[in-house]
């Protein structure tokens, strides 16, 4: 029965792998709901800049410029669901690493009882 402490050794770190597969899944979430938060405060600070710049150098803020700012807006705003959408990917490639994780578990637990049977019929067979 020198099995048994490797398989509950085995069972710990698939359950341990599991957990680290789900903490990770939600820290990459938060990780790009981080980094759009970080873009889209850039591109404010940065039109606020721009507008100021201009108002202070006596440019007219209309027409052009605007459409300028605005397309710079646009194109933070989709930097921003970028970010967010990589880090979705990437949480659900960890979610579907757990999801791996507990169906080998489950084969292991299923191989498990199937080899204490054929070891329990071995010895009845003895």
């Amino acid at each position: 029965m020198a099995w048994i402490p490797n398989a509950i050794y085995q069972r710990d770190k698939t359950k341990n792998e599991i957990a680290t597969a789900k903490i990770n899944a939600r820290l990459a979430e938060r990780e790009g709901e981080s980094q759009a938060a970080r873009i889209r405060e850039k591109a404010r600070r940065l039109a606020g800049e721009n507008r100021a710049m201009a108002g202070a150098s006596g440019v007219d803020i209309s027409g052009s410029f605007l459409d300028a700012l605005a397309d710079s807006d646009i194109d933070a705003e989709l930097d921003a669901q970028t970010a967010l959408w990589n880090s979705k990917i990437k949480a659900e490639n960890y979610r579907s690493t757990a999801r791996d994780l507990r169906a080998r578990r489950k084969a292991d637990q299923m191989g498990e009882v199937f080899d204490s049977a054929a070891g329990a019929l071995q010895g009845l067979l003895k």
